[in-house]
């Protein structure tokens, strides 16, 4: 894609921003291979030491706006997983938001985590990962995802302005709020089956049609809400 002036705000990114305070020179040379062979604008990547969290922002395109995608929080068997999560995931940003004609382009961040995090640790460190997302400036925009909550979000936004569906404060706690939008992917997964059995059967009834849901989550859930809806 061709490059505009929105990748002004990502230009300092192109490549790696390697900052490890724990002399893991080992562990950072070992995600060489995957960003070069990446056809992305760049990757940052950030050592949380308190936890032995990793941060990976992925950069995939601005062309169209500034880089966006969910924060994806989970434990990898090694940390250049997370990093390849994060750059395949912002790839299939890029062509999200220019299908979608949001204005944004493709990006992802994932913090690859060593042990499960509750608590005040896991609220600290999203606010390690608040302040980390608001130095890039703008080039990214985050947002949930896997692993993390409409709860994750509003305290990163204590510390960033570049979060997506945090909407405002509550009245009596002060405390930050977001939408979660698991409902909202439930549509679009139904939209997308209806697509389909449009383009195969040549009708998006789904009226006595058998549909396997792999979970009830956030997503799930209202998705099976919807299918009933529907007479699946």
């Amino acid at each position: 894609m061709r490059e505009t002036e929105h990748q002004k705000g990502a230009d300092h990114t192109r490549g790696v921003c390697a900052r490890n305070g724990q002399g893991r020179q080992g562990v950072t040379n070992g995600f060489q291979e995957l960003i070069e062979g990446w056809d992305g604008a760049g990757v940052v990547v950030h050592f949380d030491a308190a936890t032995e969290a990793w941060f990976f922002v992925a950069l995939h395109d601005a062309t169209l706006g500034p880089p966006t995608g969910g924060c994806r929080m989970k434990i990898y068997p090694r940390p250049a997983e997370g990093l390849l999560d994060a750059m395949r995931l912002s790839r299939g940003m890029t062509y999200n938001c220019a299908v979608a004609g949001l204005g944004f382009g493709g990006g992802k961040s994932v913090i690859a985590l060593r042990a499960p995090l509750r608590g005040e640790e896991r609220a600290a460190l999203l606010r390690r990962f608040g302040r980390f997302l608001e130095g890039l400036h703008g080039a990214y925009w985050t947002g949930e995802d896997m692993g993390t909550t409409p709860d994750d979000m509003a305290t990163i936004a204590e510390e960033s302005r570049f979060v997506h569906g945090v909407v405002g404060r509550d009245s009596r706690t002060g405390t930050r709020e977001a939408v979660d939008p698991g409902p909202y992917t439930a549509q679009g997964v139904l939209a997308g089956i209806q697509g389909a059995l449009e383009h195969t059967e040549g009708s998006s009834d789904l009226s006595g049609t058998s549909v396997l849901i792999q979970g009830v989550g956030d997503v799930g859930a209202p998705l099976a809400r919807l299918m009933k809806e529907a007479w699946a």
